[in-house]
């Protein structure tokens, strides 16, 4: 028997499972009642590749299956045109099949279910695809709209969106993708082609085997096998900080803080970084480098115009590859370098070292204007050509006095550097430089700004400003003994800056000198602003009460303002020959919650603000997750011209918060059954393990899962009070019935959710007090199956934010219907009471049926083995009988009922081995009727009630309550009764 017993339960529970499923077959289903494709229709054929497909065109939106395990098959190939949206819901398919077998042409928006779907057709959509966590597409995609793609998605096919693509975690694409502008989450691998506008390729751990095609700008910080090509058409940037195993062609500056196998062909001014090879040639996006094999244009000669005899001068040359010099040419050969004047020439030789340019020092000890040239042993196209400070002239003056300048090769805007003056002259004896000057000096300096060419500010030095050449202003210094002066010298603007300096002595010797190279001030900091500002840095205490700024992925404006040590702006910043910029870095520091966040996303490049503000602005960033952040800023390049970083850091900024939830049910609830296989009407319902959960996930206005919404942070309360439930057809098509709940349970948010790092947060339902069908007892009802809808209105799906449940973001705030609760069968049920008479001496055996209507008439319920009896029933004795006729005097207080425990029914009337007695408690016994009258809601049995007629007398008018007569005595007959007789005992 226990065999069979646990048999029976497993064939049970295979057949709950086997009526969750659900399953559309095309094109056989369309049209069928109840069918997600009912309102569809077939529409002839198509032939696409020899291919015969059966077209479904459907008027509106679709909504498929709810839950676990339901599928759309087909039989023949088929083309699914929708006019509306498709809703996955928790369907699969064409799960088994082909891609190429299935077209799905979507004319809205296709969304799928909160735990992922697998779909093997093409789709086309005119608008977006909103995929969740889990999903996996086996076909090729083409949409209007955007794409955004969950955590652990998968796609087997080729990506083509006319708007952007953003994906989550996990994500595997194997085909090529052609997107505007693209965002690779965390672990994604593509085995395919890009191309796009703005790509970005997040985490270290990200993989594109293909080649990358971008217009805007490039961030990888991934690796990439194969080749980059950024066109960069209005000044955007290409970041490298992870790895190219091919070559980068970028039309924009190059900052590659990663590894680039191949050659890096970018703009001069590029951090070429960690490359094979790098230039800037020809049309950066398209050509390569040219490498040791290049042409040599000519060579060019350069020199600052002036040296002194008692020291050699330093001199540049420079292999040029074009006209231009734009870039050089990789040389070992030799060459010689030669001063002449008159009869008088001096020269000095040596080899190219193979970087390009190469500096070498030419001694002339003869005080006179010289002309330079080169010979070679590499033989250029064209003839050498000197640069002096960007003029083609190749004369240099030596004199045997005046200044040598030195200085820092870099400096901060506001902060003092030492300018060192030396006034020298050539001792005539032994050649060598000695002191010129002691002392206090009056001399005259001036200052020169070489990138950018103009200044806009002068520096100064004890007070006084230093004037832009040619007008000199006149400095005191104190040259001491050794005829060296150490000048502090101020800039509070940003650029390249050089100083001349110059004396006319009692002798009538002119000093003069330059500083040989420039000294490169950068700005001291970078100020980062927002528009709109921000309040949150009050909130330090709790920034979870900082006011709201933006939703998750929702623009704000943005300018970053280079600045000196007194916080004033630097306004030569971004006036560079070779624009200078800063960059926000896309990981922000995290205030709060802290650790890990989301990414900053420029949607437009910061641009120039112009000259003389210092600043780059943009209207269109974002910040892809929730809380409190501060924006990052540095140097593009991570070097100014050249030198050091320039990094900046804004104030708290936020509250983000997200754009709003999409909901879910991770399981279809079920009830189970209040008694063996059904329930009665108005007999309280009880879920089964599988209770009402609502799974939540918080988006961004990309529609991409937020993971800070946590902590301080979680401004959800799981409030269901004003939820409801309605009876629904689409089980098995009867009904409606009404439904009712006492109110007095509530949702539960599941334990930590709100406090970890899982971005899903779950509600429960795990028990509903009092939700029963309402019975009627005045109407009988007909066997039914629960199909209980539970709506949540939308408030209820709402957090303090205002932030709610939505299919997409900027929608109208949604309730949520969840799928219709089955799992028993309602029976409107009833206790009939039989009559009973005996001697007055002797014991009534009182008998009642459990019945139930069947759609005709009440039967007694032969499946009915667990509703109980007790002696409960039949005392105290002064309530459960009345109304009696006795010329004995017999009353209730002459009754005995013998004790009965509770005791299960078999079959839906009482045990023989367990009867219910009534006696009496007088010897002898009296005589006389009366009537059982049973109220059910004593014993706990009101979904029993029925609305009797006149079963006993007097009658009361309704009588919801079972009443029976009972005589002791001679039994003078039952008045509904018309004839009897025994058949025996």
């Amino acid at each position: 028997m226990p065999i069979i017993k646990w048999l029976f339960l497993i064939i049970l529970l295979l057949s709950s499972q086997v009526i969750q499923a659900k399953t559309s077959t095309l094109p056989a289903d369309v049209g069928a009642n109840g069918d997600p494709f009912q309102s569809c229709s077939l529409n002839g054929t198509q032939i696409i590749n020899s291919t015969s497909y059966q077209v479904i065109d459907c008027p509106g939106d679709i909504t498929l299956y709810n839950g676990n395990n339901n599928f759309v098959d087909i039989t023949t190939p088929v083309i699914l045109n929708i006019a509306g949206d498709l809703d996955l819901a928790g369907t699969d398919v064409n799960v088994g099949g082909v891609a190429d077998d299935m077209y799905i042409n979507v004319g809205a928006d296709l969304i799928t279910g909160n735990s992922g779907n697998t779909v093997i057709a093409n789709v086309e959509v005119t608008g977006s695809i909103l995929a969740e966590n889990n999903t996996s597409f086996s076909g090729d995609l083409n949409i209007t709209g955007d794409v955004s793609l969950g955590n652990n998605s998968d796609i087997q096919g080729n990506v083509n969106v006319d708007g952007n693509l953003d994906t989550g975690e996990n994500v595997n694409i194997t085909g090529n993708i052609d997107a505007n502008n693209i965002y690779l989450g965390q672990n994604n691998t593509v085995t395919g082609d890009i191309t796009g506008n703005d790509i970005t390729i997040s985490g270290n751990n990200s993989t594109v085997t293909g080649d990358i095609t971008g217009t805007g700008t490039f961030v990888n910080e991934g690796t990439v096998d194969g080749d980059v090509q950024v066109l960069c058409e209005s000044g955007e940037t290409t970041t490298n900080n992870g790895e190219i195993t091919g070559n980068l062609n970028s039309g924009c500056l190059v900052d590659n803080n990663g590894t680039v196998d191949g050659y890096v062909n970018a703009p001069e001014g590029s951090d070429y970084g960690d490359a094979g090879e790098s230039c800037d040639y020809g049309v950066n996006e398209e050509d390569p480098c040219l490498g040791d094999d290049a042409d040599l244009d000519f060579f060019e000669i350069v020199h600052d115009g002036q040296g002194l005899t008692c020291q050699a001068e330093t001199i540049t040359l420079r292999p040029c590859a074009d006209s231009t010099c734009s870039s050089l040419v990789s040389l070992t050969g030799s060459f010689t370098l030669t001063a002449a004047s008159g009869s008088n020439s001096f020269s000095t030789s040596g080899n190219f070292d193979g970087t390009g340019a190469f500096s070498t020092n030419l001694s002339v000890p003869v005080a006179d204007t010289y002309t330079l040239s080169l010979s070679t042993s590499d033989v250029a196209l064209n003839p050498a050509q000197c640069d002096l400070n960007g003029v083609d002239d190749c004369n240099i003056s030596f004199a045997d006095t005046g200044f040598l300048l030195s200085a820092p090769g870099e400096a901060q805007a506001g902060v003092a550097f030492t300018l060192t003056v030396q006034a020298v002259r050539t001792d005539n004896n032994t050649g060598a430089c000695e002191a010129a000057l002691n002392g206090q000096q009056d001399i005259d300096l001036a200052m020169s700004c070489t990138d950018p060419a103009a200044c806009l500010q002068t520096a100064t030095f004890g007070g006084v400003s230093i004037t832009e050449s040619p007008t000199f202003a006149s400095v005191s210094a104190d040259f001491g003994t050794n005829g060296t002066a150490n000048l502090s010298v101020t800039y509070p603007d940003a650029g390249a800056i050089s100083f001349n300096a110059q004396k006319t002595v009692a002798t009538g010797a002119n000093l003069a000198g330059a500083l040989g190279s420039d000294v490169v001030v950068r700005p001291y900091a970078f100020v980062i602003s927002t528009n709109p500002t921000s309040t949150a840095a009050s909130y330090s205490s709790d920034y979870g009460q900082a006011p709201l700024f933006r939703q998750a992925g929702e623009s704000f404006g943005v300018t970053v303002t280079a600045v000196n040590q007194q916080g004033n702006v630097t306004g030569n910043y971004g006036n560079e020959s070779t624009q200078q910029r800063p960059v926000l870095v896309t990981t922000p520091d995290y205030v709060a919650p802290t650790g890990s966040g989301g990414t900053i996303v420029l949607n437009s490049p910061l641009a120039f603000d112009g000259s003389g503000s210092g600043a780059y602005s943009s209207t269109d960033v974002s910040y892809t997750d929730v809380g409190v952040i501060s924006l990052l800023a540095n140097q593009f390049g991570n070097a100014y011209l050249g030198t050091s970083d320039v990094t900046g850091q804004s104030d708290s900024l936020g509250r983000f918060y997200p754009a709003y939830f999409t909901a879910g049910e991770p399981v279809a609830p079920l009830f189970q059954h209040a008694q063996d296989d059904f329930s009665y009407l108005g007999q309280p319902l009880v879920f089964s393990g599988d209770y009402p959960q609502l799974n939540f996930a918080p988006k961004n206005l990309q529609g991409m899962t937020v993971v800070n919404y946590r902590d301080a942070f979680f401004k959800y309360a799981s409030d269901w009070s004003n939820r409801s439930y309605t009876h629904v057809t689409s089980c098995d098509g009867q009904g409606p019935f009404p439904l009712a709940f006492d109110g007095t349970s509530n949702a539960s948010l599941n334990t930590g959710n709100d406090t970890d790092t899982a971005p899903d947060f779950t509600v429960s339902l795990p028990a509903e007090d009092g939700l029963r069908y309402v019975q009627d007892p005045a109407t009988a009802t007909a066997p039914f199956a629960s199909c209980a809808e539970l709506t949540v209105p939308a408030a209820a799906l709402t957090d303090s934010d205002g932030v709610c449940v939505q299919n997409t973001p900027g929608g109208s705030c949604l309730d949520y219907s969840f799928a219709p609760i089955e799992g028993t069968e309602l029976l409107d049920g009833r206790i009939l009471l039989l009559p009973a008479y005996g001697a007055s001496n002797d014991v009534l055996d009182l008998e009642f049926l459990v019945e139930y209507f069947d759609g005709t008439l009440f039967i007694t319920n032969g499946r009915d083995n667990s509703t109980q009896y007790s002696d409960n029933w039949t005392t105290p004795e002064g309530t459960r009988f009345a109304d009696f006729v006795s010329n004995e005097g017999l009353t209730a207080a002459e009754l005995a009922a013998e004790p009965l425990m509770p005791t299960p029914v078999l079959a839906g009337q009482r045990q023989v081995s367990q009867p219910l007695l009534l006696g009496q408690s007088v010897t002898p016994g009296l005589s006389g009727s009366f009537n059982w009258d049973l109220n059910l809601n004593d014993i706990g049995l009101p979904w029993l009630q029925y609305q009797w007629d006149d079963e006993c007398s007097p009658a009361t008018d309704p009588q919801f309550n079972p009443c029976a007569p009972l005589v002791f005595g001679l039994f003078r007959g039952n008045d509904r009764i018309i004839y009897q007789r025994e058949t025996g005992w």
